[in-house]
């Protein structure tokens, strides 16, 4: 309807001559009029040539509004891709916070496991309280190692009213160094490798993995890094600390930043240099 106009013009022109001619000429011949003016021929050719520009006109217009169709399309396909990635990225995510979730439950599980004799209770222990024990067995055990490489003239530090070991193991020669590490690792594989490997393994693991999943996870895994986290307690930090002290060179500790913030108040021989962590 909005281009009805262009098919009136040829025929309101075509009106206008045949006007003109049959009734203002009516004295004339209508054959002989028409032969002279040639009214119907040039009409007909004007309305033949309007028709084909209308036609073009359409073909253009049809055109457009099938190139506008596309455009739509396009954005369309382009949404509903971008809907599929996000929707495939978060059942990744879903997917990696399961399997994170899973493995922190093995690692209680693990944790669990570890026990060991406690001579007060007379039995055997596990969990945080046979952590606790170990820790402390491991201690004495360094205390009485850096007591022996001690020469007796040297006077200890103090911090807090109490023994600074990491300071006095800096007052080491570095033989006497080298000695007391050696020595303390050969303690710790004889006593604890087979209680705490499994443990410690599998917190290894889970420490690699958020780490190896950084992009994929949500802020970019913060949330699972307070998670992992808050199932150490400082017992376990400790221990690990003085754990990786047998495996120098791949520690977990180094690969650990977020664990490393919370071991400020950790005892200090987790701060061995490992240039003395030499194989025994």
């Amino acid at each position: 309807m909005r281009y009805l106009w262009v098919l009136l013009i040829p025929f309101l022109f075509v009106f206008v001559i045949l006007y003109f001619q049959l009734v203002v000429g009516r004295g004339e011949d209508f054959a002989h009029s028409v032969a002279i003016t040639g009214a119907f021929g040039d009409s007909f050719g004007m309305l033949t040539a309007l028709f084909a520009g209308y036609a073009a006109f359409q073909v253009r217009q049809t055109l457009i509004i099938q190139d506008k169709i596309l455009k739509e399309t396009r954005e369309d396909l382009e949404l509903n891709r971008n809907e599929l990635v996000a929707s495939q990225r978060q059942q990744r995510v879903i997917a990696l916070e399961s399997s994170f979730y899973h493995m922190v439950d093995l690692l209680n599980e693990r944790k669990d496991g570890v026990t060991i004799w406690s001579n007060s209770r007379d039995e055997n222990v596990g969990g945080e309280t046979a952590l606790t024990i170990i820790y402390s067995q491991i201690e004495k055990k360094y205390q009485e190692l850096l007591f022996a490489e001690l020469s007796p003239d040297i006077r200890l530090p103090t911090k807090s009213y109490s023994i600074d070991y990491f300071a006095a193991f800096e007052l080491l020669e570095d033989e006497a160094k080298h000695n007391l590490v050696i020595a303390f690792k050969k303690y710790l594989k004889e006593n604890f490798v087979e209680e705490l490997g499994a443990y410690f393994s599998l917190l290894s693991t889970l420490v690699d993995f958020v780490e190896d999943h950084t992009v994929e996870l949500p802020n970019d895994g913060s949330l699972l890094r307070k998670v992992l986290t808050a199932q150490l307690s400082v017992n376990t930090l400790k221990i690990l600390a003085t754990y990786s002290v047998i495996f120098h060179k791949n520690p977990p500790v180094k690969r650990t930043s977020f664990v490393l913030k919370r071991m400020n108040n950790v005892s200090a021989f987790y701060l061995f240099d490992y240039k003395y962590a030499e194989s025994v």
